[in-house]
């Protein structure tokens, strides 16, 4: 039901025959109150970096040049450069065969179009004092998302038996090893709700702020940023048991308290004190500034320094969990309980989940002080 002051809004749109739905509306019962909501769905961003890399299977490579002064060209401009020592790579999956060390770029044939479904609803208070007030609840969840991992990694009943008992045993590793082919298999997902409170000024008698505080919950399979380790690895240890990755994502931070305040000190032109050229010369004009941030740390999580031990070959490899992790006075050097890890039997997976432990809070206050001087015209 909408009253007299009220907004309605749907948007469709289409990516590729992909239907993106989206409405919102706005209601406004009296002058102080205001209610909105809306629903959409999203498609996930796709980066050549790292879902490009793996379609340079079999392209052509190789080349020859000379730096030595008075060495003929290897080709002239206005040549056929039919003389270049060129040689096209092979396109067949054979010439992969028996690969040492390496590993190669994987891209699944059939790739599903990632969905984001988010919703909002919030309500608003107009208070006295030009100060608003909000509360609103946010929530989204992810399908078809990506999962790193080596599609050729031992499944966990052959731990330990070599590479004859790989999916594909002509091959080493398939998908995210190789440089730049951070790719692997997709259908995952993630889930995000989040209270948030905000409370604020609108700039008048000198004076704007702003306060929001957010709770929240984040939860996913797997997640990166910036190639793949920029705000945490994208660790996993089961590739064929995705769902076992499941807990916290990189980016949960439970809570968050932001802010800022701006005052235009009272002294100078267009105020009572100092109201002349040379008052306002030298004291007016000043404006002082905050900005701070008070937040939880992101979690992180506890591997073992080498994944041979699980007899996997790829993926990281996670410890038993056999005590608390907690530690008391808690420092750089000892962060947590490490007594509450063990190292796992040969060839066998940890027990241990993923992001379990948290890092430091994270506390950030700025000040500022800063002049408006008039330049005379």
């Amino acid at each position: 039901m909408f009253g007299a002051n009220s907004g309605r809004s749907l948007i469709m749109s289409s990516v590729n025959n992909v239907v993106l739905p989206r409405v919102g509306f706005a209601w406004s019962p009296t002058t102080q109150w205001s209610v909105r909501g809306g629903f959409g769905t999203y498609t996930t961003l796709w980066s050549m970096d790292v879902d490009g890399s793996p379609l340079g299977f079999g392209t052509a490579n190789g080349g020859s040049t000379s730096a030595n002064p008075g060495q003929p060209p290897v080709v002239m401009l206005s040549g056929s450069g039919a003389n270049l020592p060129y040689i096209r790579a092979s396109t067949g999956a054979g010439a992969y065969n028996g690969q040492g060390g390496g590993n190669i770029p994987y891209m699944p044939y059939n790739t599903p179009v990632g969905r984001v479904y988010q919703w909002t609803a919030s309500v608003q208070r107009q208070l006295g004092g030009g100060v608003v007030a909000e509360a609103a609840y946010v929530g989204s969840r992810g399908t078809g998302l990506e999962f790193q991992e080596d599609i050729n990694q031992l499944p966990g009943n052959k731990l330990g038996q070599g590479q004859s008992a790989r999916p594909f045993p002509q091959y080493v590793g398939i998908g995210p090893s190789v440089p730049g082919g951070l790719t692997g298999t997709f259908g995952n997902y993630s889930n995000y709700d989040a209270l948030q409170l905000s409370l604020r000024k609108r700039f008048s008698h000198g004076l704007n702020a702003e306060f929001s505080y957010v709770w929240s919950k984040m939860l996913d399979e797997q997640d990166t940023s910036g190639w793949g380790s920029h705000y945490g690895n994208a660790v996993y240890q089961d590739a064929f048991n995705p769902a076992a990755n499941y807990g916290l994502s990189n980016f949960n931070v439970p809570q968050a308290l932001k802010g800022f305040v701006v005052y235009q000190i009272p002294l100078g032109n267009g105020h009572s004190v100092l109201n002349d050229d040379i008052g306002d010369a030298v004291l007016g004009g000043w404006q002082v500034s905050s900005e701070f941030v008070a937040q939880s740390g992101n979690p992180f999580t506890v591997t073992m320094n080498s994944n041979t031990g699980s007899g996997a070959l790829d993926g990281s490899w996670y410890p038993n969990l056999v005590g608390n992790p907690s530690a008391s006075n808690q420092t750089i050097n000892r962060w947590f309980n490490q007594l509450a890890y063990a190292t796992p039997a040969t060839n066998t997976f940890g027990s241990n989940g993923r992001n379990t432990l948290r890092g430091p809070d994270l506390v950030t206050i700025d000040l500022s002080l800063a002049k408006t001087f008039k330049f005379p015209t």
